[in-house]
């Protein structure tokens, strides 16, 4: 993948750390507009931020990471140590999110809206000087030889400040979405032909040309497939650059043959499932999620309306009509996996989904909808949190796996090796999911990938 920020130049790195504050000051205007107040002031929901205090969290993790760390030289071999204070003197008691909790976030007493950008300002400026002295400090020691061990611990955290920052982007994309106001590059929504006939296009997939009205579950069996065969799977530990803790050691697992969707389900299939009354038969959800559906009294998901026979979905303050082939999107796990049941098919679990990725890449489509996995997040066999103990360890157990990226997704951020993990019941995600055969048990026998529901 181009631009990966396991790989990117330092060269490189410095550019997009640029570009990305860019970015965030952007939304953060984008941000203003939309909700006027002070304050920017958002109703107190599970999975909303009060957006001055994230945007004040952005530039917080940077300058911890970065210019506060005395130690950051080291990269994953870093040992705590003290960090020097903050220039903005009350920033750890505000922004720190391994110890402020979610519920008090709305009550902070946080600096206002110029306040916030001048912190954003103040902090790119301290993180491009550390940069530039790093990498100066480093030209002889590469000049004589040094391996990509030592590039690879001083780029450490300026890598991830930046896929830091790329998904808070995302994140506030989700929250503009939620809320209902544009952002940039929502007003040419992922369905829509690109702009520059040069760039690729999303097209319809040529099985799926049914209105959702007409589509009936005994058609799924036209649904492109691809055969997996018998193997065992590894995708090897990262030897070098930089990666996630939860990427650490090596996914490798024994996996029986097995036949997959070639891409994510469209709305047109999932639109079956709803007029086959899905939403309102117990048997086929699971019990967590069907308590889910009956709490939030749902008929249907999360920003969609049907209507004779065409969708219509609700996108950042729009309602556009969305073609019957693109991938569905906003479901909650719970409701992927009642689609599954319902089509007498499964989800597949992490190792499968990276086994047909890199078994047929060009028959393998990705990249327009997170996909739920069957797979919960748990982690690799040989496990050891790197320095931000907080970004894997905290969530093992009771989040689950998605793979892929999501329309909006920095190419920075795209590899197959990406472990994505939310709740199993947050809807809001730009989410969708794939499905493989579920008339014979595969048995997976995985080595080193935890999976289940």
């Amino acid at each position: 993948m181009p631009n990966d920020i396991r790989t990117l130049s330092v060269t490189e790195l410095a550019s997009q750390l640029i570009e990305v504050r860019q970015t965030s000051h952007t939304l953060l205007n984008c941000f203003c507009t939309a909700l006027g107040s002070e304050q920017l002031t958002v109703p107190f929901k599970e999975n909303l931020n009060p957006p001055l205090w994230e945007f004040g969290h952005v530039a917080w993790f940077a300058d911890y990471w970065i210019a506060r760390n005395p130690g950051r030289s080291h990269g994953r071999q870093y040992q705590p140590v003290a960090h020097s204070p903050s220039a903005f003197a009350p920033a750890d008691g505000l922004f720190n999110s391994a110890t402020v909790a979610h519920d008090t976030r709305w009550q902070l007493p946080l600096l206002g809206i110029e306040g916030i950008q001048q912190y954003l300002k103040d902090v790119a400026i301290t993180t491009e000087d550390c940069l530039a002295t790093d990498m100066a400090a480093l030209e002889i020691p590469v000049r004589l030889g040094a391996g990509h061990s030592v590039i690879d611990n001083a780029s450490y955290f300026y890598r991830l400040a930046l896929a830091h920052e790329d998904m808070h982007a995302e994140a506030f994309y989700m929250t503009a979405q939620d809320l209902g106001f544009p952002l940039p590059g929502t007003d040419r929504p992922p369905w829509a032909p690109a702009a520059d006939e040069s760039q690729p296009q999303l097209t319809e997939p040529a099985a799926e040309t049914a209105q959702a009205s007409t589509f009936r579950r005994n058609e799924l069996v036209t649904r492109p497939q691809i055969t997996i065969p018998k193997q065992s799977l590894v995708l090897p530990h990262p030897a070098s650059g930089f990666f996630f803790d939860n990427e650490a050691e090596a996914l490798s697992a024994s996996l029986e043959d097995c036949e997959i969707d070639t891409e994510p389900v469209s709305h047109a299939a999932y639109a079956a499932f709803i007029e086959d009354q899905g939403y309102q038969r117990p048997e086929l959800w699971s019990p967590q999620g069907w308590a889910w559906r009956e709490r939030h009294r749902l008929n249907g998901p999360k920003h969609l309306s049907l209507s004779n026979g065409r969708f219509c979905r609700q996108w950042f303050g729009q309602t556009l009509e969305i073609p019957d082939w693109f991938p569905m999107i906003h479901v909650s796990l719970y409701e992927a996996q009642a689609w599954a049941r319902w089509a007498g098919r499964q989800l597949p679990t992490e190792a499968q989904w990276v086994a047909a990725a890199q078994w047929a890449p060009e028959h393998f489509r990705w990249g327009n909808v997170w996909e739920w996995t069957a797979s919960t997040f748990l982690p690799f066999d040989g496990f050891q949190p790197h320095p931000y103990k907080e970004y894997s360890a905290p969530w093992f157990g009771d989040h689950q796996v998605l793979k892929g990226a999501s329309w909006i997704t920095n190419n920075r951020l795209r590899s197959l090796r990406f472990r994505n993990f939310y709740k199993p019941h947050r809807a809001d995600v730009f989410a969708g999911f794939r499905t493989v055969d579920a008339l014979r048990n595969y048995g997976d026998s995985l080595l080193n990938s935890p999976t289940g529901n």
